[in-house]
Order: structure tokens, then C-alpha cells, then sequence
């Protein structure tokens, strides 16, 4: 710790050359130079990294207990819901067709959600930030890899490519905004309001549960309009303001129905002036709803909404 701090205040003191903006390891090797001890008194296979994070283990046993037993809730209400029929062989089951492609959006969202949730804990465990992004995606997809799996023994499902593919696609969204920032002026949300939930689906004849409840559904895509703006509107544009382009269905009998696309305002939660890490967390898992705003629908006749939802 006096090494580093040492380090730390010669770069308060201006005694460093490297600005802030500058590479970790620039910022190693002018506390090295620097630091007498640490040039001479020690062997040189040991390396000082002063911005490596060490995991929590005991916070990321917590946090895997927690997953743990919300998986097992999962399982529980996907058994009562999907598979509480007799088993049959494993099977594939091509149904790209199936709701007018509100499930295959559902999926890739799931798959953006779930690697979020799991980040979140990783992220309470202290761990690097690339680590926890590979690992938070990679435990999204497990998941929804056992979902598929499971499907592939219910008689009426099977396992679908279609499904896994847009569950790839979800769970390494985060890895993409990672290293391409750009990236994340865009965001995927859910709007949500029940429409059949309870009810039997007509196209399994089991009661329905929120994420096959379509018809209550709408995906969107929003943009951070204060980011792609041009600079002499941005200045002007309040930056928890963005636009959404939405899907939603209704009507819907397996590939039969009405497929329906809006257009809305979208309050971007991360710009809320609240601080602190509860409170990032709960802005950036707010930012993946969709909240009520003024909106139009673009298609079946043009309509104009003081609360798209």
C-alpha cells in the first residue's frame, strides 16, 4: 500500500508524466521508476499491478446462492407451464414462424436481461470488469441452453435453432457494447402489459405465463438521442430523452395475425441524478423497460398515443 500510495501522490504532485487518460501500464512503469524500493529491493518476476481488483469470494458464494434458487424458481414455473407433460425422445423443433416472431425477439432480450442480472453479481464480487463480462454472458447462455434442452424433450416443443440463435446473439449483445462503445447508445426494452396472462394460450392449451403472453407485449429498440445528435441540437436536448422504435402483436394464432410497429419517446433511466452503486444499479436495470410516453403507431392505421406502453 505505500508503494502504490507513494505512486499516487508523486501523479497528484505532477511528478508523473502520464495523464490520467494514459494506459495502465504507463501508469505501472512511472510507479515503478519512481519508487525506489520497488526498482531494486524486489526479484524481477514480481509485478505490482496497483488497478488489478481482487474478487470477493465470500460476496460471489453469496451471490451463487441467490442465482441458484432463482433458477430453481424458474424451473419450477416453466415446469408448471411448458413441461409438466409426459417426456418424449429429444427432438428439433424448427418454428421461426411461431407468434410472428414476438418469441424470437423474446429470446434475444431474455439473453441481454439475463447477462445483465448475472453481471450485477459478478460486479458486487469485485471482478475485473472483462472477466465478468465474458463470464455474466456466458452464464446467460447456459441458461437459456438448458431451457432449449429441456424443450427438446416436450412433446410440444422440441429444440429450437432458431431460439438458440437469437439466444446467442442476446447473451453477447454486452460483449459487443463492451468493446464497441458506440454500441451502447442503443438499448433493448420491454413494455408490458397483460393481456391473456392466466388465460390458456390457444396454441398450447396451457395457462400462460408473462413471457408467452405476446399480445401484452412490445419490444423496443432505443436510442440515446443526446449521443448521436449533432453537436449544436445536442446542446439543447435533455439527455434523459431518447426515441424507441417498438414491435407488438395481437390477434395472434401461431404464425397468424397482426404484427404492429410504434414509434415513442424513451426516457433513458441512467441519466436520473441518482448516485452511487445501488443506485446505478437500479438505473441501468430500470433502462431495460420501456415506461409509458407519448408515442404514434406506424402501422393499421396511424394512431397517436399519449402513453405508448
Amino acid at each position: 500500500m505505500l508503494l502504490f500510495g507513494k505512486g499516487v501522490i508523486l501523479f497528484a504532485q505532477g511528478e508523473l508524466d502520464t495523464p490520467i487518460s494514459s494506459s495502465k501500464n504507463s501508469i505501472i512503469n512511472e510507479i515503478k521508476k519512481n519508487n525506489f524500493l520497488l526498482n531494486n529491493n524486489l526479484p524481477k518476476s514480481f509485478e505490482i499491478d496497483p488497478l488489478v481488483r481482487k474478487t470477493d469470494t465470500d460476496m460471489l458464494l453469496k451471490m451463487g446462492i441467490i442465482y441458484s434458487a432463482g433458477w430453481g424458481v424458474i424451473h419450477y414455473f416453466k415446469q408448471k407451464s411448458w413441461w409438466a407433460n409426459e417426456k418424449v425422445p429429444f427432438h428439433i423443433y424448427w418454428d421461426m414462424d411461431y407468434s410472428l416472431e414476438m418469441d424470437k425477439v423474446g429470446h434475444f432480450y431474455a439473453g441481454t436481461l439475463l447477462a445483465h442480472a448475472f453481471g450485477a453479481g459478478l460486479e458486487a464480487s469485485n471482478m475485473e470488469v472483462s472477466d465478468r463480462i465474458w463470464l455474466a454472458s456466458g452464464l446467460a447462455l447456459l441458461f437459456h441452453t438448458y431451457v432449449e434442452i429441456e424443450d427438446g424433450f416436450a412433446p410440444e416443443w422440441g429444440f429450437s435453432p432458431p431460439d438458440m440463435a437469437c439466444n446467442v446473439f442476446g447473451a453477447s449483445l454486452p460483449i459487443l457494447q463492451y468493446y464497441e462503445p458506440f454500441m451502447n447508445n442503443f438499448r433493448m426494452k420491454l413494455s408490458y402489459y397483460p393481456k391473456y396472462l392466466n388465460q390458456n394460450n390457444p396454441m398450447t392449451n396451457k395457462p400462460q405465463i408473462v413471457i408467452d403472453d405476446y399480445e401484452g407485449q412490445k419490444y423496443w429498440v432505443a436510442a440515446k438521442l443526446y449521443n448521436l445528435l449533432p453537436e449544436p441540437i445536442a446542446n439543447y436536448w435533455p439527455k434523459l430523452l431518447g426515441i424507441a422504435f417498438g414491435m407488438g402483436v395481437s390477434n395472434v394464432r401461431w404464425s397468424h395475425g397482426q404484427r404492429d410497429f410504434y414509434l415513442a419517446l424513451d426516457i433513458d433511466t441512467e441519466e436520473l441524478p441518482l448516485y452511487g452503486e445501488f443506485w446505478q444499479f437500479v438505473k441501468r436495470t430500470l433502462n431495460f423497460i420501456h415506461l409509458p410516453m407519448p408515442g404514434v403507431r406506424l402501422t393499421n392505421g396511424v394512431a397517436f398515443f399519449g402513453l405508448c406502453f
